[in-house]
C-alpha cells in the first residue's frame, strides 16, 4: 500500500516537471493560452 502511494507521488512529480518544461521551452511564443493553461 504504501509503496504504491509512492509511485504515485513519484509520477505526478515526474508529470508536473514535464509540464513545467514544456511551458518554460514554449514560453516566449504563447502569451495568454500558457496563463489560462496553469
Amino acid at each position: 500500500m504504501r509503496r504504491s502511494l509512492q509511485m504515485l507521488v513519484l509520477m505526478l512529480l515526474l508529470v508536473v516537471l514535464v509540464r513545467h518544461l514544456a511551458v518554460t521551452k514554449s514560453g516566449p511564443k504563447p502569451g495568454p493560452d500558457s496563463a489560462s493553461d496553469a
